[in-house]
């Protein structure tokens, strides 16, 4: 999590260290009541009595409002600050200076892990991500000015995103139970998790044991006070978490509609109908959510903590983002709280300069000017929440215009692979699923569609290489309902024993993969892929393959193989190589030196590996990574066929690959949700990263190419 060269990043930038030295000053200075008369004394209780119940306290007290959180956050705040306090009291150091800025080094821990996870996320922006979020005057004046704790909660909710993103999903249930036993209505958060697991498509019992983690670590943390009329009513019942149900339209006889359950619901209808998932479209979710809370309920101060952070994601991320709009919306936060009869921005001032409580709020000089108050409090009202309104809006349609525009979150990408036998069609498959991951990867064999089992007599008339022994229409009907997200009933072809399985139920992921002879040789086939990829290895080095792989897996001897690619040569010409014409992508594979002992697996036979594809594809930024390998030989040349080349040989580490793969994939990787690749080394490593650069650049659907 903690990437070494995201900290230097931000290690290094002279605008962390302003804004970090200049909320310490402003932690150690300012407080409004808020801190000092209703969170700290609440903390200090709890301390001073032996860890005492001070929900039941304060409640008795008929103190209600005194620390409206669920108990993490009360041990998450209590003891760093008691043990700081601790420190400074030994020290001889008791000021309420030092007592106020101690109580908030929890808030301070939380504010930079926001940070560095978003600086994780957004790779490379951490300049404007700087001023953006660490430099936020609203999320300043909240953390370090007014005192509020909000920071905590959405600190630990986006920790549960990572790992969510990441795919830790046990883990990030986990740290999203911690986050609504630091403040209930995190738990808005929960059924967006739920929706984003099941899109996952992962089994039954991994969801069983996150839904039991989540709950049982809900049941732990809150256990000690669960039974507490305190904490009930000072949380649990809590009047501004009541006030959702105040923003209502009537209906005849005295039915109310409630507008914030009302667009909630809405909103996870819409989740539940989006085929595929990824980040920017789960935080979207989120912040429009926590902005529908602000728009409906009169907004708090601290409040704006739980749409901020989202807002700035979005804002870095997307190169046309509306930034007057994120602004507008701080300017006019602080207009408003600044206009409104409770006003306490003079009362921060407390500790410093006292005498500021004596001098009336703008809403009071107003008064005496001759202004209407209301009137400037209600209109800086209007301007905030259409401010938020827009932003909410704007942030909306970003991820659905993100989710709208990639085919691999939209829909199933269909990949057709097509080559003759022993090509190593099955070996590319493969390192396309290490790449996009087997969770996210449905492959299909075409020798699933042979017309009969090994051994049948109809072999003797035809090669596996003929059409006519094969089903080849069939597989419209299987790719088409795979495109569509739908479930096929399939038989299996076993290459072990010849034989065809009991049909099996294959359901759609991200990616589909069908490789076999003749991918591409019906028109209404060739015609559904999005991508097509056919590999044509030399003729010696695929006689070379051919005859390793048929020692080994099939028993057959050399001399015998070679008397089936004879009889085949024809129908190889005639019907495999000469779908080489439809291929989107094409890889050849050739000897650096002639081969001496063919089928001999010890020989040592270098490759060179030769990839072309069509020349609109722009591959300067895949061949500027590729320069940096230093014992890797790159070429790259256009033809005038349209069509664009590159020769790679020599070596590529995995190590090397990893790098180019992180600097050049990295993002788009985590935009459509697929995480963690596998990379291998050498040629396979380089067909990777290409195969991976080009889906990338080519899976943008057709409508938003432009967008």
């Amino acid at each position: 999590m903690f990437d070494r060269e995201v900290l230097l990043e931000i290690y290094k930038s002279k605008l962390f260290w302003f804004a970090t030295a200049l909320k310490v000053v402003l932690a150690a200075f300012f407080a409004s009541n808020f801190l000092t008369e209703f969170f700290l004394p609440f903390v200090d209780f709890y301390l001073n009595n032996n860890f005492q119940n001070p929900y039941d306290y304060f409640f008795l007290a008929g103190k209600n409002d005194s620390f409206p959180y669920p108990p993490l956050m009360l041990w998450l705040v209590a003891l760093p600050y008691g043990a700081l306090f601790f420190i400074l009291k030994t020290l001889g150091i008791s000021s309420i200076f030092a007592t106020i800025l101690t109580f908030r080094i929890s808030v301070f821990v939380a504010d930079l892990l926001i940070l560095i996870v978003l600086a994780k996320w957004l790779k490379h922006k951490t300049k404007k991500l700087l001023i953006f979020y660490w430099l936020s005057p609203v999320l300043i004046y909240i953390n370090y000015v007014h005192g509020q704790l909000d920071c905590i909660p959405i600190a630990i909710l986006i920790l549960s995103l990572y790992f969510l993103f990441k795919e830790k999903f046990i883990l990030s249930c986990v740290i999203l139970a911690a986050a609504i036993s630091c403040k209930t209505n995190i738990i808005l958060a929960a059924p967006f998790l739920a929706i984003y697991l099941y899109s996952k498509k992962i089994a039954p019992k991994k969801l069983a044991l996150c839904a039991l983690a989540f709950v049982a670590t809900l049941c732990v943390i809150n256990a000690p006070y669960v039974s507490s009329q305190g904490f009930i009513h000072m949380v649990l019942l809590n009047s501004k978490q009541a006030q959702i149900f105040d923003a209502f339209y009537p209906y005849y006889l005295g039915r109310l509609f409630y507008l914030v359950p009302g667009i909630y619901l809405i909103l996870l209808v819409k989740a539940l109908v989006i085929k595929g998932y990824n980040r920017d479209i789960f935080i979207m979710f989120l912040g429009f959510t926590f902005g529908v809370l602000n728009l409906f309920i009169p907004p708090m101060q601290g409040w704006y903590y739980w749409v901020i952070p989202f807002f700035a994601y979005f804002c870095i991320k997307q190169k046309d983002a509306p930034s007057f709009l994120f602004f507008s919306l701080q300017i006019f936060y602080f207009a408003y709280f600044a206009a409104i009869k409770n006003s306490d921005f003079l009362q921060v001032f407390q500790f410093i300069a006292p005498d500021f409580l004596n001098h009336p709020n703008l809403y009071s000089f107003a008064a005496i000017s001759g202004f209407n108050p209301n009137k400037i409090a209600n209109l800086s009202f209007t301007f905030l929440q259409v401010s938020l309104f827009l932003n909410c809006l704007w942030i909306y349609r970003s991820g659905i215009s993100n989710y709208l525009k990639h085919k691999l979150i939209s829909k199933p990408y269909l990949i057709g692979v097509s080559g003759d036998s022993g090509v190593g069609k099955s070996t590319l498959v493969a390192s396309c699923v290490n790449i996009f991951g087997a969770n996210n990867v449905t492959t299909l064999c075409g020798d699933d569609m042979h017309k009969w089992e090994r051994g049948h007599k109809k072999w003797q008339e035809f090669t596996h290489l003929n059409p006519s022994a094969n089903k080849l229409h069939g597989e419209v009907a299987f790719l088409n309902a795979l495109k569509n997200g739908q479930k096929i009933s399939r038989i299996i072809y076993d290459h072990d024993n010849g034989k065809f399985t009991e049909p099996k139920n294959i359901a759609a992921k991200k990616i589909v993969i069908l490789e076999g002879l003749h991918s591409f040789y019906v028109k209404s086939v060739r015609k559904i892929f999005d991508v097509r990829i056919f590999i044509k290895p030399e003729k010696q080095l695929q006689m070379h393959w051919k005859i390793i792989r048929d020692q080994e897996k099939r028993g057959y001897s050399k001399e015998k193989i070679l008397e089936l690619l004879k009889i085949r040569e024809t129908d190889s010409e005639k019907f495999i190589l000469s779908q080489e014409k439809y291929a989107d992508v094409k890889i050849e594979l050739l000897p650096l030196c002639p081969i001496k002992n063919l089928g001999d697996k010890n020989e040592n036979v270098e490759l060179i590996l030769k990839i072309s594809c069509d020349n609109n594809i722009d591959v300067e930024p895949l061949l500027a990574s590729l320069y940096e390998i230093k014992d890797l030989n790159v070429e790259h040349e256009f033809n005038e066929n349209d069509a664009q080349i590159i020769k790679m040989n020599g070596r590529a580490s995995k190590e090397e690959i990893k790098k180019c793969g992180d600097n050049l994939l990295s993002q788009s990787f985590e935009e459509i949700g697929l995480q963690e690749p596998l990379w291998s080394g050498d040629i396979t490593g380089l067909t990777q990263l290409f195969m991976a650069f080009y889906i990338i650049q080519t899976e943008m659907s057709d409508e938003t190419k432009n967008i």
